[in-house]
């Protein structure tokens, strides 16, 4: 288990120890064995308030960040912390305590754990949203795709195998469409015409985004 520490100067203390997949801070005792690789435990889904992070799990590994609360003498060690590799026992990283109480099994909401699948199609989500690709690339990608002439390529206007989607689009005035796309520089991967060219010509999520370089 990889522990990073996040420091804070605040009352309290931070006690930490592994054993293999189940952690326990502060006499909770939380078992992770169930994220699995390329996974995400939100640490809203974790009851306790030393989390700084979500948990992942690549390389094998659990991966995680843990408030580190320090008093304002705290020394160098305790402000500019290292990461540590723990697979049993207690962490004894400089500014952490042992924990002497009694330990109980938090409950984790396993509900909230996002997994590889997911992850990756946020993340897609998340490119669609901000991708942007120069229009000549774009013109030059749809010319290779077959979907446009050279001819259309070469006009600044929206190509003219489009222009039959562009009068069909629910939201007028078109004429705004037309200026805008010609002063376009580079275009967005949700831009409205291109929305409506993937829904016309029936293409995937998958290959409108291969037009838009994703890897």
């Amino acid at each position: 288990m990889q522990i990073s520490f996040s420091p804070i100067r605040a009352d309290g203390a931070l006690s930490v120890s592994v054993s293999g997949d189940v952690l326990t801070v502060n006499g909770q005792r939380l078992d992770l064995g169930a994220l699995h690789e390329g996974g995400r435990l939100p640490a809203a889904a974790i009851p306790s308030a030393a989390f700084a992070s979500d948990v992942t799990r690549h390389g094998g590994a659990l991966h995680l960040t843990l408030i580190l609360p320090h008093s304002a003498d705290a020394p160098e060690a305790v402000l500019f912390p290292e990461t540590v590799t723990l697979s049993d026992g207690p962490c004894t990283a400089p500014g952490l305590v042992d924990h002497d109480g009694e330990v109980i099994d938090a409950v984790i909401d396993w509900a909230q754990v996002i997994t590889p699948a997911a992850a990756i199609e946020a993340a897609r989500a998340e490119w669609r949203a901000s991708r942007a690709v120069s229009k000549l690339d774009l013109l030059l990608a749809l010319v290779a795709a077959g979907a446009i002439s050279e001819e259309s390529a070469m006009s600044t206007g929206i190509p003219a195998e489009f222009e039959q989607l562009v009068a069909a689009m629910p939201n007028p005035p078109h004429a705004e469409m037309r200026i805008r796309w010609a002063h376009l520089v580079d275009v967005p991967r949700m831009h409205p015409l291109i929305l409506a060219v993937q829904s016309a010509l029936g293409w995937t999520d998958e290959q409108v985004d291969a037009l838009f370089g994703w890897p």
